[in-house]
C-alpha cells in the first residue's frame, strides 16, 4: 500500500513557521510514505525563503510553490499517476502522531458490513455534535464500531455511521483517504461549481455519487475516547485525537485564500 504525504500551506510567515514545524515532527516518525509533496501558495507579496525550500527538499519533501490564492486548485496538484494506493491530507498547522503502517494498512482491507474502508480520518468530526447538549452523535456507539484496535499504541479504528452525517462529513486534516475516492469527489464537486466551503463541497459529492455504498469512514482515536467524552464531551479535540493544532484559530485563518468550490 503506497501512501502519499500532501500537506498544503500558504505563503505567510507564521504560516511558514508552523509548516516547519509541522513537518519536522511528522518526519521525526519515519512513517514509509512513497512519496511526499508540500504546496505552499504565494500571495499578497509573501514568498518562501529559498532556504527553507532546500531545507525541505533536503528532508525528502518534494515543494510546489504555487500563486493561485485557492486551496480548490492547489488540491488539483495532488493527484498525479504515481501508483498512490493512499493519500494523507494534512495541513500546514496540525501536528500529526501518525498510526503504526501495518495498523494502518490492516485497517483499510477491513470490510465492515460487506464494505472496504475508504476513509480514515484523524480529525473525529463530521458527525452530529454539539458538545454543551451532551450530544456526541454516533461516537455514543464507538464501543459498538471499533474496526481495530492498537494496543501498543493505546489507539482503535471505529466506522463511523453515515445516518449521523453532518454537512462535514469529508473532514480534514489528518485524512487518510483511497487516492480514487478523493479524486472522484474533487472532480464533482469542481463540477458542479456550488460555492460550497471545501469540505462541505467534497461531502456533497461523496453522497451525491455514492460512494459510501461501497465504502465506509473510519475514524483513528484514543482508546479511551469514549470514556472521556461520556463525561467531558467538550474535550474531544483536546484529548481524544492524535492531532494537536498549532494555530488557535484553526479553521478559520485570518490570512485568506479561496476554500470553496
Amino acid at each position: 500500500m503506497k501512501i502519499k504525504a500532501c500537506i498544503m500551506s500558504i505563503a505567510h510567515p507564521q504560516r511558514l513557521k508552523w509548516l516547519h514545524e509541522t513537518i519536522k515532527f511528522m518526519d521525526q516518525q519515519d512513517f514509509p510514505f512513497h512519496k511526499k509533496i508540500v504546496i505552499i501558495d504565494q500571495f499578497n507579496g509573501n514568498t518562501v525563503p529559498e532556504f527553507l525550500v532546500k531545507k525541505l527538499e533536503n528532508w525528502g519533501w518534494e515543494v510546489k510553490l504555487v500563486s493561485m490564492r485557492s486551496r480548490i486548485k492547489a488540491t488539483d496538484l495532488f493527484f498525479e499517476d504515481d501508483g498512490t494506493d493512499i493519500i494523507f491530507y494534512n495541513e500546514e498547522d496540525v501536528k500529526a502522531t501518525l498510526p503504526n503502517y501495518n495498523k494502518l494498512k490492516e485497517a483499510f482491507n477491513t470490510e465492515y458490513d460487506n464494505r472496504k474502508c475508504g476513509i480514515i480520518s484523524m480529525t473525529l468530526g463530521g458527525t452530529q455534535y454539539d458538545a454543551p447538549s451532551g450530544n456526541i452523535g454516533d461516537l455514543e456507539l464507538i464501543e459498538n464500531n471499533i474496526i481495530l484496535r492498537d494496543k501498543e499504541r493505546k489507539a482503535i479504528f471505529v466506522q463511523r455511521l453515515e445516518k449521523f452525517q453532518s454537512k462535514w462529513f469529508f473532514e480534514f486534516p489528518g485524512l487518510f483517504i483511497r487516492e480514487n475516492i478523493f479524486r472522484k469527489c474533487h472532480e464533482e464537486a469542481k463540477r458542479t461549481k456550488r460555492n460550497l466551503q471545501i469540505e462541505m463541497g467534497l461531502t456533497e459529492a461523496y453522497f451525491n455519487l455514492h460512494i459510501d455504498h461501497e465504502y465506509y469512514k473510519a475514524s483513528y482515536c484514543k482508546e479511551d475516547t469514549y470514556s472521556i467524552l461520556k463525561e467531558h464531551p467538550e474535550r474531544v479535540n483536546s484529548h481524544c485525537r492524535f492531532l494537536y493544532n498549532l494555530d488557535p484559530n484553526q479553521g478559520n485563518s485570518p490570512f485568506g485564500g479561496h476554500h470553496s468550490y
